[in-house]
């Protein structure tokens, strides 16, 4: 389950990846459950003719999904959701049955490492350290002064059999990974139909991450 992640703060790889400019705008490195982070989404009224065509928007919002009902920003609970039951729970059914997905950009992911023997995090990043692109959903929460805040959630998939967990985790834990997109798939995720997302839906090759 990944709570922290550090963001692409660099400007030439962000475009390079993910086919958008990062904004110039103050953001913090690491992002923490309930702080904000970027994210980019689909365009409202925007639609790719040919796969590849699709006009995005990066975003600013909290990791962490509230409740729409909600009128406060702590949602540190919600900041994973499993996909397995997205569409049964009622803090993200709705986000996700819009079509409401987003991609949130990373440099590394962090980890516990409990077989250490120690309480400690470990840095989960591409091999050629070109930025990742994890799959999500995201939210717009009303504010009883008329405003809204966006807020955004990680996909996870079981990882029982996936090497980078075991490596990790004990063998009693309970193993997830968070859905990591592939670059060519960036845009048919954003724009698809709810009906076709579950392709996306995979365990990342773990020859392709590294733990450092």
């Amino acid at each position: 389950m990944c709570s922290h992640f550090q963001s692409v703060t660099d400007a030439a790889a962000f475009k390079s990846s993910f086919g958008i400019a990062l904004p110039l705008r103050e953001q913090h490195k690491n992002v923490l459950a309930g702080t904000k982070g970027v994210f980019i989404k689909k365009r409202s009224g925007s639609f790719s003719e040919d796969g590849d065509s699709l006009e995005k928007d990066v975003d600013f919002g909290f990791f962490g999904l509230s409740p729409q009902w909600s009128v406060t920003t702590s949602g540190h609970g919600s900041y994973n959701t499993p996909y397995e039951t997205i569409d049964k729970i009622a803090v993200f059914s709705q986000a996700w049955n819009s079509g409401s997905r987003c991609i949130i950009p990373v440099s590394t992911i962090f980890e516990p490492d409990l077989k250490s023997g120690q309480i400690k995090e470990v840095c989960i990043s591409h091999v050629d350290g070109t930025p990742l692109g994890i799959a999500g959903i995201w939210w717009s929460i009303p504010l009883p002064d008329g405003k809204s805040v966006q807020c955004f959630t990680m996909l996870t998939v079981d990882a029982e059999d996936y090497p980078l967990m075991q490596s990790l985790l004990m063998p009693n834990d309970a193993k997830r990974m968070v859905v990591i997109l592939d670059q060519d798939d960036y845009t048919n995720w954003l724009d698809g139909d709810v009906s076709e997302a579950a392709k996306f839906v995979l365990l990342y090759p773990a020859t392709q991450l590294q733990i450092t």
